[in-house]
């Protein structure tokens, strides 16, 4: 597992670091917050968590603070894992630079997320969301 983890983060390596929201619910907007194994996972993938300014580990988001913090990526645990699937929720706000440009992902509420002995797959999960052309680029050679 800690091979399969430095191989994610040595991939990761040149990537700038993202603005990132993780989203669990909507109503509330309930966001992974700081302290938390995703928290953790989301800095070893090169994301800045929006959320983690919050002493809250699930903080409640207002989308005045979301549209301040500008995030780049938003992955939506309340989209599914449908990356098709258009989220009209976030349309709404299209000066949010992640739904500007089309960086809204739903993610799957799948046992992966949860801690242990997937921990690997899981980085690898939200690097691939975070940061698909540093995916893509070692996946081509």
């Amino acid at each position: 597992i800690h091979l399969e983890i430095a191989a994610i983060e040595q991939r990761l390596r040149d990537t700038p670091k993202r603005r990132v929201l993780m989203v669990v619910g909507h109503q509330p907007m309930v966001a992974v917050g700081r302290g938390t194994y995703l928290d953790e996972l989301l800095t070893m993938a090169r994301a800045t968590n929006i959320a983690a300014n919050s002493a809250q580990t699930w903080p409640r988001l207002s989308l005045e603070y979301i549209i301040a913090m500008r995030p780049e990526v938003i992955l939506d645990g309340q989209m599914g894992s449908d990356p098709n699937s258009p989220s009209s929720f976030w349309a709404k706000y299209p000066t949010i630079p992640a739904v500007r440009d089309h960086r809204v992902i739903g993610y799957p509420e799948d046992p992966t997320l949860h801690p242990g002995p997937r921990i690997a797959q899981t980085l690898e999960l939200l690097a691939r969301l975070i940061h698909p052309e540093a995916i893509a680029l070692e996946q081509s050679r």
